[in-house]
């Protein structure tokens, strides 16, 4: 198996046969890495993507939040602040 070290990255060669990516995934070292970036996902609820040459992109989805109160006088909403939401031992 060749592999071509380019910026820090390990990447698979232009000329690579096409059991390389699978042979990749018996490398032990390269599933307890990928554990870590699988685990990683999971906690912050990410997607995914493993492409067969090893290869993989954890996608990011943001989720926010908005409060809006009704204005009675102005007749529309207005946007309020969060509120930060306390625990019962005080902390936020």
């Amino acid at each position: 198996m060749s592999y071509n070290i380019t910026g820090g990255v390990e990447t698979l060669s232009k000329k690579s046969s096409k059991d390389e990516g699978v042979t990749l995934l018996n490398n032990p070292a390269y599933r307890e890495k990928y554990r870590e970036r699988f685990d990683e996902a999971q906690r912050k609820v990410m997607d995914m993507v493993q492409f067969y040459d090893g290869t993989i992109i954890l996608i990011e989805n943001k989720i926010a939040m908005y409060y809006y109160t009704w204005h009675s006088k102005k007749r529309e909403f207005e946007r309020k602040k969060q509120q930060t939401v306390m625990k019962n031992d005080g902390s936020a």
